[in-house]
């Protein structure tokens, strides 16, 4: 028995993934009527072992407008900011914060979502970024709702809110995207009954029209696993692999109000419907994290015909302008290398921060002769430079698209963080974040 993987009792788990950690933001359970007036933060690398960060928001002192009932909270990022949003005595509130792990602050002084608004219970707010990049918040105590979030995260139009309840749904929602399928998730009954489980129904967009399809996942007594529900899901980039993080009882002598998190596979048939989940004590096996500060010297793809051959640690090729030929200056940079690639001389650079690009193989050029790294985002990458003088710059070409001149370099854009496209209309000095 290696669950609950997270220590005490908690419930309404939401993961999300930012960067290369995962994260969870539960409930704090074990008071009676729900009355739990924090919420804490915890972070992993592998899903595995996780990182208490202590209590992120509490509602006394944290929120003028509400100091009970804290429930079932997710958070999203958008533009290097993070927003937690959260069920506070029957409203919906947001706070912000620089950090996945807080502090968190109240924006708005009041409830995003007050009590009443709607139909049912103003709780159990979730949301959803669709590829576009419009994200979608989810709510709902037996009536379902979602409707599009400003660009500033912390508003909507109310003239845009839409009823979504399906059949037996309750609370809980949460929303996926696989291959072009949306997959709208709930909960069904109560979460004080053994029978409260999970629902879910297939859309072709973020707001439906959904049909349902059944119940993936259920109480196995056998095991004595009750209530099972209350989820999340979250999918490991560049893989097709998925897992569910929900409560339970306690195990033993749990109920209603004194419930475990744990984590389990999540998984598709090949007709793209979801399998039913098989509910476990062993949760999951720890996922592979990548090594850090892994330092290679650059290597070339040497193109017959149109790059030079090339020594290792430098570089020589030919202009693919002028026909002239050069050495490049020596010069190494820091990769991390992501395991499990066929190709182990794809790599992965770092920002600023320490984060991660993602999830494509883009040829980057390496210029010793002030080339420029150009990206699609406000942020600077960088390679560290291979000296105390000098700088390490990068140029990229576009795909599909025009191409500049280049000496090809293949990095894999590591999968834990957004991906990347790359463009020639700015220029990034490199610099070096690692100590």
């Amino acid at each position: 028995m290696r669950s609950p993987v997270l220590p005490g009792l908690t419930a309404d788990p939401n993961i999300v993934r930012f960067g290369d950690t995962f994260y969870m933001y539960p409930t704090t359970d074990g008071f009676a009527g729900w009355s739990g007036t924090k919420f804490k933060a915890y972070s992993s690398k592998d899903l595995v072992h996780w990182t208490d960060h202590g209590v992120i928001l509490d509602l006394g002192p944290d929120v003028s407008w509400a100091d009970a009932r804290a429930w079932a909270p997710t958070a999203a990022e958008r533009n290097g900011k993070y927003y937690f949003y959260y069920s506070a005595d029957t409203n919906i509130g947001v706070a912000v914060s620089d950090s996945p792990t807080g502090p968190f602050t109240d924006p708005l002084g009041k409830p995003l979502i007050a009590r009443g608004a709607f139909t049912g219970q103003m709780i159990d707010p979730a949301v959803f970024t669709d590829d576009d990049g419009k994200t979608y918040l989810y709510w709902g105590n037996g009536r379902a709702y979602v409707v599009p979030l400003n660009d500033d995260m912390v508003s909507f139009d109310a003239s845009k809110v839409t009823d979504i309840t399906p059949s037996g749904y309750n609370e809980g929602t949460f929303v996926i995207k696989r291959n072009g399928t949306y997959y709208f998730m709930w909960s069904e009954n109560d979460t004080r009954d053994e029978n409260y489980r999970v629902a879910y129904a297939t859309g072709s967009s973020p707001t439906g029209p959904w049909t349902k399809r059944g119940v993936i996942l259920e109480k196995d007594l056998a095991l004595g696993i009750k209530g099972p529900g209350h989820h999340s899901v979250v999918h490991v980039p560049n893989t097709d692999d998925w897992y569910i993080v929900y409560h339970r009882f306690a195990i033993p002598g749990g109920d209603g109000t004194h419930r475990e998190t744990t984590i389990d596979k999540l998984e598709f048939d090949a007709d793209g419907l979801l399998k039913k989940v098989v509910p476990t004590l062993s949760s999951i096996a720890p996922l592979p994290t990548l090594p850090t500060n892994t330092t290679r010297s650059l290597q070339s793809v040497n193109f017959t015909g149109r790059y030079a051959a090339v020594r290792s640690d430098s570089l020589g090729y030919l202009d693919p302008v002028t026909s002239s030929s050069t050495t490049a200056v020596k010069q190494s940079a820091t990769f991390t290398v992501v395991p499990g690639l066929a190709d182990s001389t794809c790599y992965s650079f770092r920002d600023s921060t320490g984060r991660y690009l993602r999830h494509k193989d883009y040829r980057i050029r390496f210029d010793a002769n002030n080339g420029t790294a150009v990206f699609n985002k406000d942020a600077t990458y960088c390679a560290r430079p291979g000296s105390a003088t000098g700088s390490v710059s990068l140029e990229s070409y576009n795909y599909p698209g025009r191409y500049l001149r280049h000496y090809n370099f293949e990095l894999r854009v590591d999968p834990f963080q957004d991906t990347a496209t790359f463009r020639a209309d700015s220029s990034f000095k490199a610099v070096s974040p690692w100590a």
